[in-house]
């Protein structure tokens, strides 16, 4: 299966992640994940425990257990410090 296409904005993420000095296992987040939930795919492709979050139940239908179905109105359901960057 193609990965899902990048926007210019993902593409930005990717390019200054080093920047954030995050070790290659870090666990991110990525919401809202986007129907495709490219970023995130770009993420676990890389090696992070990335998890996409977003309040469209299908959105991440394919990450599995790497996605969380979340409204970013509300708490979210981990505790503080759970993730080491989201997105």
């Amino acid at each position: 299966m193609k990965p899902p296409e990048l926007t210019v904005i993902q593409r930005a993420v990717l390019e200054h992640l080093p920047a954030l000095g995050l070790s290659s296992d870090a666990r991110v987040f990525d919401a809202p994940c986007g129907g495709t939930a490219a970023l995130t795919h770009a993420l676990r492709e890389r090696g992070f425990d990335a998890v996409g979050g977003d309040i469209d139940p299908e959105a991440g239908t394919d990450l599995g257990k790497a996605f969380a179905k979340v409204n970013l109105d509300a708490a979210l359901p981990w505790p503080d410090q759970s993730f080491d960057a989201g997105f």
